[in-house]
This record gives structure tokens, C-alpha cells and sequence, in this order.
């Protein structure tokens, strides 16, 4: 029988223009089938916590940053999938915070036309699909000049 969990990501957002923008990712140092793939900063919701407090609680546990209070997480997605021994529902939240500690991951560039193609084998199979619809989402925000309202309260 697979297991069922509940999880919450963080992609922080930079540099967003008009051919692409930035997302911040580290480098997966536990053993199994995603070790050493580039990721977002993540994990378990734990029983009584809400994805949001387990978003910022993940971060600072992976990135070793307290995100300040006031520094908003927007719910990009939901996101269900199926891997090999398990099944994941993922939540997704967005930010503009970039005080990140470089020693601790690197930023991605994300070209809206070939989206995460450039990372192949360097991510996990499931942030393809969540930096593909998040580059769609991107484009349009920022053609129509919306961007900067996703990080107001």
C-alpha cells in the first residue's frame, strides 16, 4: 500500500522580466531517488499545522532563515502526484523574499520558452510540471503589468 503525505514548497521568485525570471533551489542531500537533484525548500506538514506555517517552518528548518512574518507566501497551486512508493499532495507557494544564503542553493534561470527543458535531469520529474505552469502564470502576470500585486497584503 503507498503512503500518503502532505507536503509544502517554497519557490522564491526573482528577476522577473520580460524573457524570463529566477527561482531559487538546493540541492537534495538525503539519500534516495532525488538525491542531488536541485529542489525547492520543503516538506511534511506535520498533524495541527497549517501548509503555510509548515512552508516557513521548512525553510527555515532546510534554508536556515526565519522568513519575517510580514513577507507574504501566495498558494500558487495544488499539485497531487503519484511517485513510486508514494502518494504526494503538494502544496505550492510563491514568493518575492531573495535574501537567501547563497551557500545554500543557487538561483535557476527560467526563459518562458523553454521553461525547465534546461534542467533535465537536474530536478525532480515533478517541478518540471509546477516551473512549467508557474512560467505560464509568470508571463501573464507580468505582461499585463499584475506581478508586483501578488506580494501585496
Amino acid at each position: 500500500m503507498k503512503k500518503n503525505l502532505i507536503v509544502s514548497v517554497a519557490i522564491f521568485l526573482k528577476d522577473i522580466e520580460d524573457h524570463g525570471f529566477k527561482v531559487w533551489t538546493q540541492v537534495r542531500e538525503e539519500e534516495g531517488a532525488l538525491y542531488g537533484k536541485w529542489e525547492f525548500p520543503g516538506g511534511k506538514i506535520e498533524t495541527g499545522e497549517s501548509p503555510e506555517d509548515a512552508c516557513r517552518r521548512e525553510v527555515h528548518e532546510e534554508v536556515g532563515i526565519m522568513l519575517p512574518s510580514a513577507e507574504k507566501l501566495v498558494l500558487f497551486k495544488y499539485q497531487d502526484y503519484m511517485a513510486p512508493n508514494k502518494n504526494i499532495c503538494l502544496y505550492v507557494f510563491i514568493s518575492n523574499f531573495k535574501n537567501l544564503p547563497a551557500a545554500k542553493g543557487q538561483w535557476l534561470d527560467i526563459s518562458y520558452n523553454e521553461k525547465s527543458t534546461p534542467y533535465e535531469g537536474k530536478i525532480p520529474p515533478i517541478n518540471h510540471v509546477i516551473i512549467d505552469e508557474l512560467a505560464v502564470y509568470i508571463k501573464k502576470q507580468h505582461a499585463a503589468g499584475l506581478v508586483n500585486l501578488l506580494w501585496q497584503p
